[in-house]
Formats: structure tokens, sequence, C-alpha cells
């Protein structure tokens, strides 16, 4: 689920999606650790034994004012085309969700909080010395 902030954003998403579903399917440590944190409700009966993908869907879930999938943008709707294909592949059902949000606040800006640096920096009246940084090495040797 992502709040429809850019192409990018949702390209993400699906990314997201594809990559987590194939990692369900191939990997048992995956499975195992994701099942210690599943509610008694859904957990599985044999994390260890790979899922039938065809009892699973993909939900690609995402909160806009826009009409889904018409408004999305040119590269989100190929990003969704491919992940729906791979997903289909593999033998998952696929789904689009749209979680209504109202347009203004679709419109306001993320805000994120200042990273500590940032706020040791603004608030010290001198930048605090760093004890022997390491020289950067030369452009050709990176």
């Amino acid at each position: 689920m992502k709040v429809y902030r850019s192409s990018a954003t949702l390209s993400h998403l699906f990314a997201q999606g594809s990559v987590s579903a194939q990692t369900f399917l191939r990997d048992a440590k995956f499975r195992k650790d994701l099942n210690q944190r599943l509610p008694a409700s859904i957990k599985l009966t044999d994390p260890s034994s790979r899922p039938d993908p065809k009892t699973y869907r993909v939900i690609y879930a995402i909160a806009t004012a826009k009409k889904l999938p018409l408004e999305l943008p040119f590269f989100a709707k190929v990003a969704l085309k491919n992940a729906v294909a791979d997903l289909n592949m593999i033998g998952f059902a696929v789904a689009l969700a749209k979680i209504d949000i109202d347009p203004i606040f679709a419109k306001t800006s993320v805000c994120k909080p200042a990273d500590k640096k940032r706020q040791y920096a603004k608030g010290a009246a001198q930048k605090r010395p760093r004890a022997n940084p390491a020289p950067a090495p030369p452009f050709a040797a990176r």
C-alpha cells in the first residue's frame, strides 16, 4: 500500500509486491520469519514447505483521489503491467485496490523528521569536529 505521490512511488510499490511474492515462494527462512509475526488466525501450517501461489493474491493498494488504473502515469502503467505478468506467470492472482483519499491531503507534501545530524548542526553554536576523517579515495579507485 502506498499513497500516490509519483510514478516512481508506484513503480516501487509494484516492484515490492513482485519481489515479496517471489521471496515468499522461494525462501523457507523468509516464510518462517514471516510466520512468527503473523496473527494465529493466518499463520502458515508448514512454513518450510513451498506454498501454492494459486491460493494467494497480491493486492496493490493505492491511496489516491485519481481514477485507477486510467489516471496512472505511463511508466507506472508499464511497471504494473510487467509486475502483473510476472506474478501471473508464477501463479499468483493480482488485484488493484483504490483507497479513497481527500484530494487536499493528496496534494500535501511529505513531511519527514529531520535527521539528528542536521538537528545538532542547527542547534549547536559551531559544528562538532570529526575525529580523523578518512580521506576520500581517488576517483579512479572508485
